[in-house]
């Protein structure tokens, strides 16, 4: 079981568009200048916001279907703060 206090060493790097997640889930994503949470839903980018917990809620689909995009590099169900 991973344990760590600095999570953001555990975030992958930003990867850019072509490149797409591969499982869905929330996202963290960089577009106008600014690092939002949006939900990749396996074919599109959801409607990005400023909250991890608003972002998982969202049902439609962002404009920006290219954004820089990050996530984490480890599977969060074995991390312990």
């Amino acid at each position: 079981m991973i344990r760590t206090n600095d999570r953001f060493d555990l975030i992958t790097p930003w990867f850019d568009y072509p490149d797409q997640p591969a499982r869905p889930g929330v996202y963290m994503r960089h577009a106008g200048g600014a690092d939002t949470f949006s939900l990749w839903t396996g074919d599109a980018w959801l409607y990005s916001t400023r909250s991890i917990v608003e972002a998982a809620t969202q049902t439609v689909e962002s404009l920006n279907q290219t954004p820089r995009w990050r996530g984490l590099a480890y599977d969060p169900r074995g991390v312990r703060p």
